[in-house]
């Protein structure tokens, strides 16, 4: 069976994609990560997450292909919910779905096989029913090969509106850059 319709199929069914990685649905990118908690009380500010490019993400011009950024990106924004205590199976007791509506990231840098990477998250700000996460790809020497600010909304799960900010998700967000 294709492991990328397994992966699909337990994504829908609520499983994230950290999840799968530890089940072993998909490719192991992890070596480690860690956790730099608020002074309130340990809700993780910004996490990092390690991945090594594979060379299934290099395309013809010998690097990784810009729509893999992306994906990195998510995987990293999926390590920072579950470390806040916000994954999927939260969202579905607060009754909420969140939606990706903008995206901008700078290119600084390429990227090519066998580069080992850490993806940074934190919260950049909260509005009333929309967030932003600021995110950075960085190498082992510890340049910036990308950046990008993530706006999304929260979304109420049964009428598919947006809606306010649950105080779980807000206080989550609480750690924000000046």
């Amino acid at each position: 069976m294709n492991p990328s319709l397994v992966a699909d199929f337990l994504l829908h069914r609520g499983l994230s994609r950290l999840r799968q990685l530890r089940m072993g649905v998909l490719p192991a990118v992890r070596l480690s990560g860690t956790r730099k908690r608020s002074q309130e009380g340990g809700v993780p500010m910004v996490s990092e997450l390690e991945l090594v490019v594979r060379s299934t993400e290099i395309d013809v011009n010998g690097h990784v292909n810009n729509a893999k950024y992306l994906e990195y990106l998510e995987w990293g924004r999926e390590d920072w919910y579950e470390r806040a205590g916000l994954d999927y199976s939260a969202f579905l007791e607060m009754g909420i779905q969140t939606v990706t509506v903008n995206v901008n990231i700078n290119y600084r840098r390429e990227c090519v096989q066998g580069d080992r990477l850490t993806v940074r998250t934190h919260p950049r700000r909260a509005g009333r029913t929309s967030y932003v996460l600021k995110q950075e790809l960085v190498d082992a020497a510890g340049v910036v090969r990308a950046d990008a600010e993530v706006t999304s909304v929260c979304m109420d799960a049964a009428e598919r509106r947006s809606r306010e900010l649950p105080d779980r998700l807000r206080e989550a967000l609480q750690a924000v850059d000046a």
